[in-house]
Order: structure tokens, then C-alpha cells, then sequence
């Protein structure tokens, strides 16, 4: 069933105009390198598709290996007499990715000429709020404090009620990479803070925990107290809601290059807006006097590092948010512009895209864009998306045939890799997916899944991994979160006793979903033999059997193939 879906897509491919690949390396729970790929492109009833590829196994995790793979699948997917069509590869911005001289892109694009870079937006968001938080001492001492809060209920149950009872709100967790979880804990300290000096305060008089939870929660207690705190709480309080909203965007798989555009702008003016409202941060809290302990930081140093995290902010959008090159295209149809371009026409940015895009006719584009500018009917439209919508839906795509390319080819560019992040996180799901009810009428969904299991299976047989070894579980108990270990139910085996068998019907039936479990060691049910012993920590968790899978044995794939 995988491999008849992959025709199809292959299929829609073909006739679709233009392609654009997203791509991420992950490394799944068994410790094997795979590559995410992911296909984005308009099909045949003009809506946008990404589809889900494959994981093709790695080698290694070197750019040759990443390019050699990636210009295998593509040449199984594109004739040589479509290579044009390939308009875009989205990756992260790891330096093996983007590299310009020996990266994969530069590599892919050799074979693939108008396969132009883009960088992960979403990714370049997230390493834009990085870099205002860990560059500035106060911002990355109060990040380290708000992580505090969550760390200390987390590291006891007794704590947690404690919270759930005085606050009835729980403290998300902060994340490196996924910065609305910072944006989640510093909303939810800022709405709450007179709840948690109550709940810090009550732990402190309540005598029923030990000193070292009385001395954390008293110091925790003082730290919201604190008026630089309430200032940067404040501050990021204002801040993250606008970050949050333009992650959301770059999150969207309609979205593109003409929307974000805005949405950068739109953003980029909050955040100025918020710098110059900076003296009114924190305007209760400057009143009050500072200990004679701890030198506390004046109104005036705090607006300073506030403005400092605001231009660092706009200052890293404008540089990694800068349509240049391929990109600049997005700004001829740009909505809100179209009545600056009707008295002034962006003859720079036009000659900017026929060299990206050579098989764009220039003239006739700047026919069309030039009327297309003089109707208000078409300013009104939100994106690219939109006005391709409205080309279509009044049949314009051949009075208009040149900018609908153009719409084609800003559509088809992804702006971010968040559908490949999704995929990357497929694999344990399949580990810790419950078995579907058997039923005649099988879901194509649930078909999927389990050829797509079976297909994960055999390449890490084929890479010589050994599953059944500690490799699976790197640095971590059996039970450690993250593994294959479930709650499956094994018979316990008795000496003298035969051991049980599943049903005929249940082993060779592929619609249940045959997992391999990590679990305690036991005699394979497949190969072992009086005097010859085998045993096994992989049990298949429907059959409940030991199965060896390892680089030297498969009986676990043997065993639900065998004719009965």
C-alpha cells in the first residue's frame, strides 16, 4: 500500500508544474540516521500539497551522503527532461545543509539549477529569540529563573499538589528550540505571580516539607518579589504574544513568501511599538526602594536593556527576513504595495526574478504585473494564494499565464521545514501507536502505517544495526522515557510448561499493528532449538512472542512472513 501511495504522489508530481522539497536528518529511536522528506506542490485541482516521501536511511550524516540520497529519490521522482521543475529545497541552517561551496544545497543545485536554498523561517525565528535572550546577561539570568519555577514543582509530586491545589495552574517547562514554551511559562508566572508567592509562602509555613523545599521556595518567593524580574517578566509578557503569532503563520502549510512578508512587517512594527512604550514597563515597581543588599537596576538602565532586546530583535528580522535573491520575487505582488508600483514599477526586483526564474517570459510579466497594478480589485487580495485563487476561479490563467507562473512558483517555495519536523517524530510514534480493531474494510491510513513499519523494519536489518542491543537504548535504563518499552503484557513462563502460541489468524494477520517492544530477555520463538538457545529482549506486541532482531537475525520479520 506505501509503495502504491508513493506512485500517486509521484504521479501528481509529474503533472504539477513546479516542485519544491523539504528535508530534515533525524535520528530515530533506534539510533539510526534518517533523512525526512517531505513534497510540496500544486496538484492538478490548484490546492497546495505537502506530501510526506519517505525516511531514506543515512549512511552517514556527512553532505555527500544527505546530497547522494536526496539525488537518488529525485531522479525516481522527476524524468531527466522535468529537472527544471525542481524550484526549491527547504532545510535547516546546519552549516553541512546550507553550506554554499560543499553543502547539500550546493550539491543538489549542480544537478537541479533552479533549485534555490531557503532557510527554515521558523528556525530562523526561533535562533532571532536566541540570540536576544543569551547575548544580554539580565535576559539570559532571568530565562535561567523562569525555568526555576517549573523545575522546582516537576522534582516532587508532593509539590505538584501542592501547586494544583493553591494555584490550580500548572508551570510549562522552557525549551532551547521551541520558544513557544518560553512564551507559555512567562505568560502563565505573569498571570499567576500572586498566586505562586502564595503558594511559595504557604510551603514555607505549612512545616510539612523538608529544609532544602522551605529554602527554594522562599528564594523563589523573593525572585517575584523582585523589581528587575517584574520588569523583564513584563517586558517578555508584551513581547512573546507577537513571536507566538508569526510562529504560528510560518507554521501554515498555505502560507507563502508574499504573506510572510507582511506578517515579518506587521511583526516588525508591534515590536518597535512595544520599544517605544518601554517607560511604561514596570511603572509600579520603579517606585519602590531598593535594598540596601542587592544593588537593583535604575529605571533608566532597565529601559536600556529593554531597548537593547528590542533592536536586537529587529535588527536579526531585517538581516535573516531580508527577501534577497530568489525571494525578492514575493515583493511584486505584494497587496499593500501595488499602488506604489503603479506610479514607480520594481524594475530591479523584476530583473532579480527573471534571473532566478529563467523560464519566466520578462516582458510579458511586466505586461501583466503593470495592469495588475492599475486594477484595485487585485490589491485587495491577502497573499499569493489568494490572488491564484482569484485567477483561477475567473479563469485568468491564460490572459494572465505568465504571473500565474510566477504565483505557481511563490506557492510551490516553502518557507519553512515545520512539515518535515512533523514527520520527524513518526517513528516513535509508531513504536508507542496502539493496534487497530481487525476489520474487514482495512483504512488506507492504517495500511499505510503498518507497510511503513515493516518497510522501517527491513532497513534497519539491511543497515546492520543491532536492535536487540544496548544501542537501543543509549545511556538509558529499558524503562527510560523515549524507548520501545510499553506495558505489554507477557506471559510468564513456567518451567515444565509449554508456551503459548497466538492464534493462526492473529500472526499472519498485517492489519494489526506488529511492533517490535523493548522488553525483559526471553527464548526466541522462532529459531531456538533443543541445545541451541536463543534469546531475545524484542517482543512483537500483538503476538506477544520473543523475536530476535538483530544484524545477524531476523526472526521477527520471519516469523509473521512464514506460509502457515
Amino acid at each position: 500500500m506505501l509503495s502504491v501511495t508513493r506512485e500517486e504522489i509521484i504521479k501528481e508530481v509529474q503533472t504539477s508544474s513546479f516542485l519544491s522539497i523539504q528535508a530534515d536528518e533525524t535520528t530515530d529511536i533506534a539510533t539510526l540516521a534518517q533523512l525526512v522528506l517531505v513534497l510540496r506542490y500544486i496538484d492538478d485541482k490548484n490546492n497546495v500539497q505537502e506530501r510526506f516521501f519517505e525516511f531514506i536511511p543515512l549512511q552517514s550524516a556527512t553532505a555527500e551522503s544527505i546530497a547522494s540520497a536526496l539525488k537518488e529519490r529525485l531522479a525516481s521522482i522527476l524524468p531527466e527532461d522535468q529537472k527544471s521543475k525542481l524550484i526549491c529545497q527547504a532545510y535547516d541552517g546546519a552549516s553541512v545543509m546550507r553550506g554554499a561551496t560543499a553543502g547539500v544545497q550546493r550539491k543538489v543545485q549542480d544537478v537541479y539549477p533552479n533549485a534555490h536554498y531557503i532557510h527554515c523561517y521558523a528556525h530562523q525565528l526561533n535562533l532571532i529569540m536566541q540570540h536576544a535572550t543569551s547575548h544580554i546577561s539580565k535576559t539570559r539570568i532571568f530565562f535561567s529563573n523562569i525555568g526555576g519555577f517549573a523545575s522546582f514543582f516537576s522534582k516532587s509530586p508532593k509539590r505538584t499538589c501542592f501547586l494544583d491545589k493553591v494555584v490550580a495552574h500548572r508551570l510549562p517547562r522552557s525549551s532551547n528550540v521551541r520558544w513557544n514554551f518560553h512564551s507559555r511559562a512567562i505568560n502563565t508566572v505573569f498571570e499567576h505571580r500572586e498566586d505562586l508567592i502564595h503558594c511559595f509562602e504557604s510551603i514555607q509555613d505549612s512545616g510539612d516539607f523538608d529544609p532544602n523545599t522551605v529554602r527554594e521556595a522562599g528564594a523563589l518567593a523573593m525572585l517575584l518579589e523582585d523589581d528587575d524580574f517584574k520588569f523583564f517578566l513584563e517586558l517578555y509578557h508584551h513581547i512573546m504574544p507577537h513571536v507566538d503569532f508569526l510562529y504560528a503563520k510560518l507554521q501554515k502549510k498555505n502560507i507563502d513568501s508574499v504573506h510572510i512578508k507582511v506578517s515579518i512587517q506587521q511583526f516588525q512594527q508591534e515590536i518597535q511599538k512595544i520599544r517605544n512604550s518601554l517607560h511604561s514597563i514596570g511603572e509600579q515597581s520603579s517606585g519602590s526602594q531598593p535594598t540596601k543588599r542587592r544593588r537593583v537596576l535604575s529605571p533608566e538602565e532597565r529601559e536600556r536593556i529593554g531597548a537593547e532586546v528590542c533592536d536586537t530583535i529587529l535588527g536579526h528580522t531585517r538581516e535573516r527576513f531580508s527577501f534577497t535573491d530568489h525571494l525578492v520575487c514575493a515583493t511584486l505582488l505584494q497587496g499593500d504595495r501595488f499602488d506604489e508600483y503603479k506610479d514607480t514599477f520594481p524594475d530591479d526586483a523584476l530583473s532579480s526574478t527573471i534571473r532566478a526564474y529563467p523560464m519566466l517570459n520578462g516582458s510579458k510579466l511586466k505586461t501583466e504585473l503593470s495592469l495588475i497594478y492599475s486594477k484595485q480589485e487585485f490589491s485587495a487580495c491577502r497573499g499569493a494564494v489568494d490572488l491564484f485563487q482569484l485567477f483561477m476561479e475567473n479563469n485568468l490563467e491564460e490572459v494572465f499565464s505568465e504571473t500565474v507562473t510566477l504565483l505557481k512558483v511563490i506557492i510551490t517555495t516553502p518557507m519553512t521545514t515545520a512539515e518535515a519536523e512533523r514527520r520527524e517524530r513518526s517513528l516513535l510514534a509508531l513504536a508507542q501507536t496502539e493496534a487497530p480493531a481487525p476489520s474487514d474494510h482495512l483504512d488506507v491510513a492504517v495500511v499505510t502505517r503498518v507497510d511503513l513499519h515493516f518497510t522501517v523494519t527491513q532497513q534497519i536489518t539491511q543497515t546492520g544495526l543491532d536492535i536487540d542491543s544496548k544501542m537501543l537504548h543509549p545511556r538509558r535504563s529499558s524503562a527510560s522515557q523515549g524507548s520501545l518499552s510499553t506495558s505489554v503484557a507477557i506471559p510468564t513462563p513456567v518451567r515444565g510448561h509449554r508456551s503459548t502460541n497466538p492464534a493462526i489468524h492473529v500472526r499472519f494477520d498485517m492489519s494489526l499493528f506488529h511492533a517490535p517492544v523493548y522488553t525483559n530477555r526471553q527464548t526466541c520463538k522462532y529459531c531456538s532449538r533443543k541445545g541451541n538457545i536463543m534469546r531475545s529482549n524484542v517482543v512483537c506486541r500483538v503476538c506477544k512472542v520473543h523475536l530476535c532482531l538483530n544484524a545477524g537475525r531476523n526472526c521477527f520479520l520471519k516469523y509473521h512472513e512464514a506460509v502457515a
